[in-house]
């Protein structure tokens, strides 16, 4: 899935859940917060990034600056993290200001194990990143 996929469908999901009670939009806001606090280096930052992804590329894109890179790509970052912040109770638009940009260039945007639900694999691989918890899919409709 494309990444503003994966950020539509945890938007979808955040609703939903916090609809029927559920505790996946605080969830969200406290990986997110701990991303923004943690800073663009930490694990708190990947963790949260990993939530949105579905392969290695994708992960890069969110977590690692290149040398050349679009300037808008610090942006996306930015918008993906502050966008989080928000409590559950708010509109859940994990993708608001970040634009399609942000996947530019990335060719494959199917899952590539390397970006997995918990618990993961054990032991864990240094080349997989476990997601601090599971972000169910939602079916279009």
């Amino acid at each position: 899935m494309k990444i503003l996929d994966n950020l539509e469908n945890v938007r979808v999901a955040v609703v939903l859940d916090t609809f029927r009670g559920g505790p996946l939009g605080a969830r969200l806001q406290e990986a997110a917060v701990a991303a923004v606090n943690g800073g663009r280096l930490s694990d708190d930052w990947v963790k949260y990034m990993s939530l949105f992804v579905d392969n290695k590329a994708q992960l890069e894109r969110l977590t690692v600056e290149q040398a050349g890179e679009d300037t808008y790509f610090r942006v996306g970052r930015a918008y993906i993290a502050s966008n989080g912040t928000c409590g559950p109770d708010t509109n859940g638009h994990t993708a608001k200001g970040v634009l399609p940009l942000i996947e530019a260039d990335i060719v494959n945007t199917e899952p590539d194990g390397k970006i997995v639900d918990p618990p993961g694999p054990n032991p864990i691989p240094p080349e997989v990143v476990v997601r601090p918890f599971n972000i169910p899919k939602v079916p279009k409709v």
